[in-house]
């Protein structure tokens, strides 16, 4: 016999109705922040790996499936642009496995008839120039599954990000910076668990009883990265790009799927042409829980886009 799979990142269909608004339904991008839309692919993201929380262990949802307004307004001299959406939303884990309480984003087929409602706005503050733009962005949720005892349970996720990207004449190169600080809440609830996993609960929060616990539910998550690329040089320096990250995932203390902890990622990045390049990095990961290791790991990759 023989498998085989498919797996369907996104898929949407665009309609343009006038020049600024765009409808769009489907499985699109979420503008959740800058990652999602603007890093998520390798050839978008200047390091081999994604900043903690965003790449395959995934704390915000990169993906939506529902419908989408977005544009941009010109105010003055200066541009707001805007995406606002209804979609499925996320789904919380609520059986007995470690990942009680954890937000999951594959929810193709919706866990309640609650719908989530989100956005991001961006302002572009210098007039007439679109090098730097400030983003805030939230969506809020019913993620709990219908008919269970979490049913009601709600989640609220929101965040700012930043980015700027500019030619210093001084340095002969380019500045990409780029950052985004998130935070998910879920409400505090009980949960199924083993006595003998939870003995660092406090008291007040455990349930002997019925063998349940609950802690406090939020997440946050941050990344910072700085690039240089020397594109005024005449030689072949001009298409390698320096690139310095660090991020921070700060999940909830008394989860049993807390994997807290803090990287520094330093790599240097030779661009093939606009949309292929090798990297190479190397990581520094420290870590906040005391069941996990310190990693230290060098990275290469080639990524090829079509």
């Amino acid at each position: 016999t023989s498998m085989a799979s498919i797996m369907l990142a996104y898929a949407d269909l665009v309609y343009f109705i006038n020049p600024y608004v765009t409808l769009t339904g489907g499985m699109f991008l979420s503008p959740f922040g800058l990652y999602p839309e603007r890093m998520h692919a390798p050839w978008m993201n200047k390091l081999p790996d994604a900043p903690a929380g965003m790449g395959n262990e995934q704390v915000i949802p990169e993906t939506e499936l529902g419908v989408q307004f977005r544009g941009g307004i010109p105010i003055w001299k200066i541009k707001v642009v805007y995406a606002m959406y209804v979609s499925n939303g996320p789904s919380m884990v609520d059986d007995t496995s470690k990942n009680a309480g954890k937000l999951m984003y594959d929810n193709l087929v919706d866990n309640n008839k609650n719908k989530a409602l989100g956005g991001r706005w961006g302002i572009m503050p210098l007039p007439g120039n679109p090098s730097l733009e400030i983003g805030f962005f939230g969506q809020q949720a019913r993620v709990g599954q219908d008919g269970t005892p979490h049913a009601g349970v709600q989640a609220m996720l929101y965040g700012a990000d930043v980015t700027f990207h500019h030619y210093f004449r001084f340095i002969k190169g380019t500045i990409d910076m780029k950052g985004q600080h998130c935070k998910v809440s879920v409400d505090k609830v009980y949960y199924k668990a083993n006595p003998l996993e939870i003995v660092n609960v406090p008291a007040e929060d455990v349930n002997l009883n019925d063998s349940t616990y609950r802690f406090n539910n939020t997440t946050e998550l941050y990344f910072v990265m700085i690039s240089y690329r020397p594109t005024a040089s005449e030689h072949f320096l001009k298409n390698t790009e320096y690139v310095f990250r660090y991020d921070y995932l700060k999940e909830p203390a008394f989860a049993r799927w807390n994997t807290s902890g803090s990287r520094i990622t330093m790599g240097i990045e030779y661009w093939l042409d606009s949309r292929s390049a090798f990297k190479l990095a190397y990581q520094v990961g420290m870590s906040d829980n005391i069941f996990f290791k310190n990693q230290n790991m060098l990275m290469f990759q080639w990524v090829i886009a079509f």
